[in-house]
């Protein structure tokens, strides 16, 4: 599919254009005369429209068709559109309801209202055979049993997204899943964004559900059933009043994906490290002062994201972590990496950033010399940290892409710094460093610097090498003590970068 963003654009290249973004105006010359562009069938009308022009029914050849703006009513006149598979109406706030014609679209798989105010859903919408996809904005649903039944009606359905209209839930909103729901015999991907008072015991009837997503809920703890979800892949329960999770979250041995994080969790249940299929872990802002001793053994982990807690120290096991590549751990209640990291040979990017926490938090003031051993490292990132120096063994890095340091007190960097060639960005920002070595200047992939608030007076003679910098004027000048002379010999020397 050539997707064109105008009419104009998509007219130069009329054999080829299949998929047309238009304003309202564009739309109306589009209808006058479809067979100039004999090949579109996907229209998406970022403009303010009103109502659907007549000539558009016209054109049988569309299967998809997107407005966004100021529909007044769902536009039933489009049923006489054989061939549309795919309907989506973006801020739609004037839209209250679905009319029962919506079952004169039997070729529609996939339906989304998005900022409306659906106060029910006709019966007629579970003649929707084909229907795979569907995504809905929700007010205060009068009976949410029977939505639930006609939702779960829809035989092909897979995917069902329920939001609040205007994205925030309301005390007088949806508060639980119906239970009716729990019947749809298709159903894979489940997301609800109301703030719900529970998740109702039988989800496991849901066999085929793969993702199921209800962040900022209110309730403070997992049916234990949960683990009855045999096909689940991904669940994501941040943002939540949640304080602990069931063990029977060990039983979930398809989970590859746990998403937690901004809640009140103050342990992790053991079982959880021990799903032969998780990938990733992201718990961070909670309440965590210890990890389980089981952590080492969940040989397929990727990526783990602990920081803002008040972790007191970490198990050694976190060392046998031999799949991670991508770990966060900032913010805790320990002042140093803990060494058992050294181990961690796959870790392409690690991060300890030390803004935000609360009175536990003990920021990192000591990059280890031990860093040097983590060869396939490309971010490495210590923002908001008193770090004081960076080892010479950095220059062992030579996978580093970004390396960032904001806010601490760096003495003088290593000669070594400049061994690190395949950096692209560099960020030493407010870090008190005074000076510059002249081995930066060896940094040639260098696509962004920041030294900001550094008191530098100048920088590397051989400023010419950095032939790859796009990202710089303030990133260099403020903060910084440069005269007038020098501003204008890097002007002058890095051209390109203006």
């Amino acid at each position: 599919m050539t997707h064109y963003p105008s009419l104009d654009d998509a007219l130069l290249d009329a054999e080829n254009a299949t998929s047309l973004a238009l304003d309202a105006g564009e739309l109306e010359r589009f209808c006058q005369d479809p067979a100039q562009l004999p090949h579109v069938t996907a229209i998406d009308v970022d403009d303010e429209v009103t109502r659907v022009p007549r000539e558009l029914l016209a054109i049988h050849r569309l299967t998809k068709l997107s407005f966004a703006g100021t529909l007044a009513r769902f536009p039933v006149e489009l049923a006489a559109l054989p061939a549309l598979e795919a309907l989506y109406l973006y801020d739609c706030k004037k839209i209250k309801a679905i009319p029962a014609e919506i079952g004169q679209f039997p070729a529609l798989r996939d339906l989304t209202l998005r900022e409306c105010k659906l106060t029910a859903i006709p019966a007629e919408l579970g003649a929707l055979a084909l229907l795979e996809d569907l995504e809905l904005s929700l007010g205060v649903v009068a009976d949410p049993e029977a939505m639930g039944a006609t939702l779960a009606s829809l035989p092909a359905l897979r995917v069902l997204a329920l939001t609040p209209e205007g994205g925030r839930s309301t005390k007088k909103g949806l508060r639980r899943i119906p239970t009716s729901l729990l019947r749809a015999p298709s159903l894979t991907t489940l997301k609800i964004t109301w703030s719900l008072d529970e998740l109702p015991r039988g989800l496991s009837q849901l066999r085929h559900l793969r993702v199921l997503e209800v962040p900022r809920c209110s309730f403070t703890a997992l049916p234990d059933d949960l683990g009855g979800l045999a096909a689940l892949e991904e669940l994501d329960i941040s943002g939540g009043a949640l304080v602990a999770l069931p063990e029977s979250l060990g039983e979930l041995r398809s989970l590859k994906k746990l998403v937690a994080f901004a809640s009140l969790l103050e342990k992790l249940p053991d079982s959880l490290f021990l799903l032969p299929a998780l990938e990733e872990v992201t718990v961070s802002n909670n309440k965590l002062r210890a990890l389980p001793e089981t952590l080492g053994r969940c040989r397929s982990l990727t990526t783990l994201d602990i920081e803002h807690n008040p972790i007191e120290g970490f198990p050694a096991s976190l060392g046998e972590l031999t799949t991670l590549t991508h770990l966060s751990l900032g913010c805790t209640a320990t002042p140093e990496l803990p060494e058992s990291l050294r181990r961690l040979h796959h870790l392409e990017e690690l991060r300890a950033e030390g803004s935000g926490g609360g009175v536990w938090t003990k920021r990192i003031t000591e990059i280890p010399a031990w860093i040097g051993e983590l060869e396939n490292l490309e971010v490495l990132s210590f923002r908001d940290n008193p770090i004081t120096s960076l080892p010479p063994s950095i220059g062992l890095l030579r996978k580093l892409r970004v390396l960032e340091i904001v806010r601490g007190t760096l003495s003088p960097l290593p000669t070594e710094i400049g061994d690190c060639t395949a950096l692209e960005q560099l960020t030493l920002c407010g870090t008190k460093l005074g000076h510059l070595p002249e081995e930066l200047s060896r940094l040639v992939n260098l696509k962004q610097i920041d030294v900001r608030g550094n008191g530098l007076a100048r920088m590397p003679r051989s400023l010419a090498a950095f032939s790859n910098l796009r990202r710089w004027g303030n990133y260099i000048f403020d903060g910084n003590d440069f005269s007038e002379k020098e501003k204008a010999r890097i002007k002058a020397a890095i051209p390109q970068a203006t």
